[in-house]
C-alpha cells in the first residue's frame, strides 16, 4: 500500500510540473487536461485498493451444467490464486457431472490452490458424478439438505443395431426398400469395440468393463484423498452410484454441512481463522468476470506498482527526450 501511495505522489508531482511548464513549452505534446485525468485515475484506483483492504474478497468459479474441458475453469482459479486481493476460493455447483479426465485434472489444481488458499464448495441444487469429483477435493462442503449429491461412479455406452437397418429410396417403382452394407478393414484386435454394426463378444465386453472399473477406482482414490473421514473399505456405501439429498450426504460424510450461502461465507471465515490468514469486515463475493478483470488491473500490489512505476518512467523519458528544447528536467 505504501508503494501505491508514493507512485500516487509521484504522478501528482509530474502532472504539476507538466501543467505548470506547459504554458511556457508549447512543444510538448502531452495535454496537461489528461495528465489531470491520468492522476484522477490513478487517485480512484488507489481508492478502490483502500477499499478492498477492508473486506474479504472471495472468487468465485461456478460449475454448471454437464463438465468437460476443465482448462477455462484452470485459468480462473489460477488467476484467483494469484491475487493477493482474493482471500478465499468458493466453487459453486449446479452439475450432473461430466467427463472424467476434466474432473481429475480440476481436482488436482484445487487441492494445489488448497495449501495457499481456502477452496469451499457449495452446492445450490445438484453436484453429482464428476462434479462431485472436483468438489471433493475442497476444504469444505456445504449443501442444502434438499440438493442432490452423488452419483458415484462411472459408465460407458455405445449403441448397436440388432439388425441390419434399412432404407428407402425413390425410383421409377415408387418407394422401394433399399439395403445398408457396412465394411470395414482394421488394425488392432481392439480397435472397433463398440461399432454398432457389430456384436461385442465376451472378451470385448470384459476389456471394457475392465476399463471402466480402473476410473472407479481412480475416482474413489481422488474422493478419499480429499474426504479423509471417508475410507475405501466402506466404498459401497457412498459410491455405488447412488444419490444422495444433501441431509443424507451429510450424514455418511460427503459434505460438511447442511446450509446455505451465508453458512458458506461463515465457513470461510472460521477457516481463515483457523489457519491464521488475514480476514476483515464483510465476505464479498467476486463473481468470475469481475475476478479477472481485477487481476488484469491489479495483479499483486507489487506488479501494480511496478506498472504504475514504468508508465511514469516512460513518460519522464519522453519528456527529457525534449528537454533541449523545452528546458524541462523532472527527477
Amino acid at each position: 500500500m505504501k508503494k501505491i501511495l508514493a507512485i500516487l505522489v509521484t504522478a501528482s508531482f509530474l502532472g504539476t510540473n507538466l501543467y505548470c511548464s506547459s504554458e511556457e513549452n508549447r512543444g510538448i505534446d502531452l495535454n496537461p487536461v489528461l495528465v489531470g485525468v491520468g492522476i484522477v485515475g490513478a487517485a480512484a484506483i488507489v481508492g478502490k485498493v483502500v477499499h478492498m483492504h477492508k473486506n474479504t474478497y472471495v472468487g468465485c468459479v461456478d460449475m454448471k451444467g454437464f463438465i468437460g474441458d476443465c482448462s477455462e475453469y484452470t485459468k480462473l482459479l489460477e488467476s484467483y490464486v494469484k491475487n493477493d486481493y482474493i482471500k478465499a476460493i468458493l466453487f459453486r455447483f449446479d452439475s450432473p457431472g461430466g467427463i472424467p479426465a476434466g474432473a481429475e485434472m480440476l481436482a488436482k489444481e484445487i487441492r494445489l490452490a488448497n495449501k495457499k488458499k481456502p477452496v469451499i464448495a457449495l452446492v445450490n441444487s445438484l453436484c453429482a458424478s464428476a462434479a462431485y469429483h472436483i468438489a471433493s477435493a475442497c476444504d469444505y462442503i456445504v449443501a442444502p439438505r434438499t440438493s442432490t449429491v452423488g452419483s458415484i461412479g462411472v459408465f460407458m455406452q455405445y449403441g448397436q443395431f440388432k439388425e441390419t437397418p434399412t432404407f428407402y429410396q425413390l425410383n421409377g417403382a415408387g418407394l422401394v426398400k433399399g439395403k445398408t452394407d457396412v465394411e470395414k478393414v482394421q488394425a488392432g484386435k481392439y480397435k472397433t469395440i463398440g461399432d454398432p454394426f457389430k456384436e461385442v463378444t465376451a472378451e470385448e465386453r470384459k476389456y471394457l468393463q475392465n476399463h471402466v472399473n480402473d476410473v472407479y477406482e481412480t475416482f474413489c482414490q481422488d474422493i478419499v484423498e480429499g474426504r479423509s473421514n471417508l475410507d475405501l473399505k466402506n466404498v459401497k456405501e457412498w459410491a455405488d452410484g447412488q444419490i444422495f439429498s444433501g441431509k443424507q450426504a451429510k450424514e455418511i460424510g460427503l459434505v460438511d454441512e447442511n446450509g446455505n450461502l451465508s453458512d458458506a461465507k461463515a465457513a470461510i471465515v472460521e477457516i481463515l481463522k483457523k489457519r491464521e490468514m488475514p480476514h476483515k469486515g464483510e465476505v464479498v463475493l467476486m463473481d468470475p468476470a469481475q475476478g479477472t478483470i481485477l487481476q488484469t488491473i491489479f495483479g499483486t500490489q507489487e506488479s501494480f506498482a511496478e506498472s504504475f512505476s514504468n508508465l511514469v518512467i516512460k513518460v519522464k523519458d519522453k519528456i527529457n527526450a525534449k528537454s533541449s528544447q523545452n528546458s524541462i528536467i523532472i527527477q
